[in-house]
């Protein structure tokens, strides 16, 4: 298994994104997740840096409907309002019944927090077991490879930088400076 430091924020996020239109991927190199949406300005370089490195992106895959459902309905065996139950029964008539389930719950702060958490093990769990099924386990500690190239590129993008600007020092003298001719 190689580990990886994946923004768990944004992967939970992709992980339940519903939308047939969001495509995800997750750079294995930096833990960074990739979104590709058919209006992104740089779509093409997106898909070609994914097309080139297959082995590095994995596919954030869709969540599935009917898992979906058969969790919403697991939640609500653990629901302790009885009249809430009729509500939220009405979320299994919505296309996206997930988001209706979560809105119908915003009126129940305690129930809304319970569910949230019970959902985000949940998700996490299942990631863990989709990035084992990869060769890959999350850890929060790790450094990814690409993060230390980063580290590395941004000191040389600052040496460069102080280097820069002591050369703009010397180019004060031009013929262009106020008062000269």
């Amino acid at each position: 298994m190689q580990k990886l430091c994946a923004d768990m924020p944004l992967l939970l996020m992709a992980w339940e994104d519903e939308s047939p239109d969001n495509l995800y991927y997750l750079d294995t190199r930096s833990g960074v997740i990739k979104l590709v949406h058919q209006h992104l300005f740089d779509l093409r370089d997106l898909t070609d840096e994914i097309e080139k490195n297959r082995e590095r992106f994995l596919y954030i895959p869709k969540p599935d409907r009917a898992e979906m459902r058969k969790d919403l309905r697991n939640y609500m065996a653990k629901v302790k309002s009885e009249s809430l139950l009729p509500i939220l029964e009405m979320a299994f008539e919505s296309p996206h019944s997930y988001m209706a389930f979560r809105k119908i719950l915003e009126k129940e702060p305690v129930e809304l927090k319970n569910f949230l958490e019970d959902r985000e093990k949940l998700v996490r769990s299942r990631i863990d077991e989709w990035l084992s099924a990869n060769g890959y386990i999350h850890d929060a500690s790790f450094v990814n490879p690409l993060d230390e190239l980063s580290e590395e590129d941004d000191d040389a993008d600052q040496h460069d930088k102080d280097y820069e600007d002591e050369d703009d020092d010397e180019g004060d003298t031009d013929d262009f400076s106020p008062g000269r001719r």
